[in-house]
Parts: structure tokens; C-alpha cells; sequence
């Protein structure tokens, strides 16, 4: 492919989006599998570069797909018809499955103990870490499933979406507030300006904080600027994101904003020989089973070297999310509601692929 055109917007039929979210999976997972470990990284790559870049991707998907068709009842059908079934199967084999086989308690006082009933709310998106008994002794203890936290998030988002595009005219200016509001509660919260505020479970600071690279990816789909998805445009975006590292303010600017740019101008390539990881969409799985699966490894084989946990953890838990994708997320798709498109919709903004975004 010439380097003139490998940036290019392309047709619905090809994108890179399913590659970004294998790679952001996999920057969790390898980030996890340091924190769990206690030898935290240092590094830009890891498990929290990783959420961003679901949480930017999902921002112009989310953003298109309303766009398309702004009803709430299908809207909301199809954004959880890929949340909720995967989350499902996973808790119900974590409190079942998982728990009996490794908790230290007894299975009378297991089954007894209201922290295993608790743990069924993560269904709800009302997260628990905790079972009774369950990776006690491992060195980071107690968590069975530290990834869930971004879900409730992700569809919080999902609903702001949906409010903000009943009470303002859709498009540039909505996302353009949104984002700002984000940014502005990003930065008080990291100058210590508000006071910690938690909602259903989560803290209002992570909120605000992936609500930044969310809405920034939705501001980029209501913006047009896919028209700058070129080669060019990438690198001048890099260098000036490198740069801006010097001073703090722009620091975090740039990776409120070039992230998010970067990752969807380099999502939107038109795939070529990478169109082989457009053919299932393991992201969804490697991402909710990985953690379990690293607290067993760990609590199982304590004294194996960290590249070896982390490499098992990854086949492992690949088998995990092909199974998930293969017999619960990719069939319950067939229930989708076809699409009533909005014919008010300028049909050269759309450049990315009709398949619903994978959440978090």
C-alpha cells in the first residue's frame, strides 16, 4: 500500500477498529498482569493507554450509530445486546464455576456468604470485586474481576448520549460541550478543586476522565474530521503530541485530544491483509475474562516469572473470548434491530464500518 493512501477514510467495508481493540485488550491484560504481580509499569503502554482507546473508539461509533438512527428504544436494545450477554456468562461462571473450585471457605459457608449473591449484581453493572474466600492470598488480594469497573461507565456514556441527543440539536455543538464539560471536570478533579463523588459505584473523576476520550471520538465523528485521516496529518499529530509533553496543561491536552485522533485516524485505514481480524471480535471477551484468569494463574502457579503468566494468561484467555464470541456475543446479534436510517444524514460522513462498536 503506498504511504500516500494507507491513511486514507475508507468504505464501510474495511477498518482497522478490530485490531485497535484486540491491541487496547491486550495493553490491559499486560498491564494487569504487572499490578497483579506487584511490579507496576512505567510505561505509556499499558493497561490504562489500553481503556482509552476503547473508550475513543467507542465515542465515534456510539456517536455514528445514533446518529443513524436516533430512536432510544433500538438504540439502547442493540447497545445491550453487546454489553450485557457476555457480562452475563462471565459472572455467572465466576460465581459458580470459579468461586466454589478456589474459594478457601467451605461450600456450605460459600453458598451462604451474601458477598457470593452480591457478586451477581455485577449483571446489573453494579460492580463487586469480592467473593467470599477467593484470591485471599494472592498478592494483589480479593479481586476477582478488577477490569469491570469501566462498564458501568461505558453505559453511562451510552445514556448521555442518548440524553444529550433528545434535548439538543445533534451535532457539533452538543459534542463539542459535552467534551469541554469532561475536560473541565478532568482537570478540577486532578487539581484537587472537587470533592470525590461516587454514582452507582463509580467515582465521578473516571467518569469524567474516559468521558473526555469518549466524546472526543464523538466530537470527531459530528466534526467531519475523518477528512484529515490522511499520512500527513498522523504524523504532524504525533510530533506535535510528543512535544506538548514539555508543559503539563498541554501535556494533558494532547492526550485528552491526539489520542483520540490518532487512534480513529489509524482505525479508519482500510485494512488490506489486516481484514483477517475483522472476521470475529475477541476484544469484548480477552477483556472481561483476562483478569479472572490472571488471579487463577497467579493463585495457582505463585512462582512462575511474570512473561510466563502473561503469555499463558493470553492463550488462555483467548480460548475464553473465542468461545464467548463464537456462542454468546456473535449469536445474540442476530437479534439486532434492523437500522431505520436517518435520511438527513450527509452520507460522506460516513466512513467507518456499520458493525456496532465493541464496548468496554
Amino acid at each position: 500500500m503506498r504511504p500516500s493512501t494507507m491513511l486514507n477514510p475508507v468504505p464501510v467495508s474495511g477498518n482497522n477498529f478490530n485490531l485497535l481493540r484486540l491491541f487496547a485488550a491486550f495493553l490491559v491484560l499486560y498491564g494487569h498482569g504487572h499490578d497483579l504481580n506487584r511490579e507496576p509499569l512505567n510505561t505509556v503502554l499499558s493497561h490504562g493507554f489500553g481503556v482509552y482507546i476503547f473508550f475513543a473508539i467507542s465515542g465515534y461509533l456510539i456517536a455514528t450509530s445514533w446518529a443513524k438512527d436516533p430512536h432510544l428504544l433500538r438504540y439502547f436494545w442493540r447497545r445491550s445486546l453487546r454489553i450485557f450477554p457476555g457480562l452475563i456468562v462471565v459472572t455467572l461462571l465466576t460465581v459458580f464455576v470459579l468461586g466454589p473450585l478456589l474459594t478457601t471457605k467451605s461450600l456450605s459457608q460459600y453458598y451462604a456468604h451474601s458477598g457470593t449473591y452480591q457478586y451477581l449484581e455485577n449483571i446489573l453493572l453494579l460492580i463487586h470485586f469480592e467473593l467470599p474466600g477467593v484470591f485471599t492470598s494472592n498478592p494483589f488480594p480479593g479481586s476477582v474481576n478488577g477490569s469491570l469497573w469501566t462498564l458501568p461507565i461505558e453505559f453511562a456514556l451510552y445514556i448521555s448520549v442518548a440524553a444529550v441527543g433528545l434535548v439538543l440539536p445533534p451535532g457539533r455543538f452538543s459534542s463539542a460541550l459535552m467534551l469541554i464539560g469532561c475536560l473541565t471536570g478532568s482537570f478540577l478533579y486532578e487539581q484537587q478543586q472537587l470533592s470525590p463523588l461516587s454514582i452507582y459505584g463509580f467515582q465521578f473523576k473516571q467518569l469524567c476522565v474516559m468521558g473526555s476520550f469518549f466524546w472526543a471520538g464523538a466530537a470527531i465523528y459530528h466534526w467531519q474530521l475523518s477528512r484529515y485521516f490522511n499520512l500527513n496529518t498522523f504524523g504532524v499529530v504525533l510530533i506535535v503530541g510528543i512535544f506538548a509533553q514539555q508543559w503539563p496543561v498541554l501535556a494533558a491536552l494532547s492526550v485528552y485530544l491526539a489520542v483520540p485522533f490518532l487512534v480513529l485516524c489509524f482505525g479508519s485505514v482500510s485494512s488490506g491483509k489486516l481484514d483477517f481480524f475483522n472476521r470475529a471480535d475477541y476484544s469484548y471477551g480477552l477483556y472481561i475474562y483476562a483478569f479472572p484468569v490472571q488471579q487463577t494463574l497467579t493463585y495457582l502457579f505463585p512462582q512462575w516469572p511474570l512473561w510466563l503468566s502473561i503469555s499463558c494468561c493470553l492463550v488462555v484467555t483467548l480460548c475464553f473470548a473465542a468461545l464467548s464470541w463464537h456462542l454468546v456475543e456473535k449469536p445474540v446479534l442476530r437479534f439486532k434491530p434492523k437500522r431505520a436510517v436517518n435520511k438527513t444524514l450527509d452520507a460522506k460522513e460516513v466512513n467507518v464500518n456499520t458493525r456496532e462498536a465493541t464496548t468496554l
